[in-house]
């Protein structure tokens, strides 16, 4: 609940060590705290979890992508890298998820994407879409997020910044690294779909 996330992040900003207050020392901290990420990422995901999330990207019919705040700049991340491996994808309007998540059937996917504070919305729509049979792709900071009990397949992604709310910068490698193994099952596929978006 709210308490519980108040005194978190009064808890983390209490053991917060003072970021440097110039641009270049500060670039310095924001890197090397990427990097840790990056190195959590890579020692507890885990890869047969990584190759089904794999597969149910590749075979959705649709594919639609939910988040608010900041998972929503990851959302449209995401649906860019996936539409440019030839996995059409939708970044969801958050004002309007309630019709998009409608609009899904059980050979489509969801994918949803919170970090701490969750968003409600965000929870709400994977309840929905659990209990209507829609498969369910979660990404958030924890194994045990809210999202947990409606996903199919959760992946956390360690991602604390010096903001004290999450960095896009390791859930960004990690979609093109989706994209890039899916486009790599259809390269002629892609190289004529890279043509025909440079006549475009």
């Amino acid at each position: 609940g709210a308490p519980e996330r108040l005194a978190a992040l009064d808890k983390q900003i209490a053991e917060a060590e003072a970021p440097p207050r110039d641009i270049h020392g500060t670039l310095a901290e924001v890197i090397h705290r990427d990097a840790i990420c990056f190195q959590r990422l890579m020692q507890e995901v885990d890869e047969p979890l990584l190759e089904e999330a794999t597969r149910m990207l590749v075979e959705a019919h649709h594919r639609v992508i939910l988040g608010r705040g900041v998972s929503h700049m990851m959302c449209l991340i995401l649906a860019f890298y996936l539409t440019q491996a030839g996995l059409p994808s939708i970044a969801a309007i958050p004002s309007d998820f309630s019709n998009q998540v409608a609009n899904l059937g059980e050979h489509d996917l969801m994918i949803v994407l919170s970090f701490m504070p969750y968003s409600r919305e965000t929870v709400d729509s994977a309840v929905f879409a659990k209990a209507s049979g829609v498969p369910v792709l979660a990404f958030s900071d924890r194994s045990d997020s809210p999202l947990a009990p409606y996903a199919d397949i959760l992946i956390p992604v360690p991602s604390e910044d010096l903001l004290f709310s999450c960095s896009v910068t390791t859930f960004s490698a990690l979609a093109h690294a989706f994209a890039i193994v899916a486009a790599s099952q259809d390269q002629s596929g892609t190289l004529h779909r890279l043509k025909a978006a440079d006549k475009v």
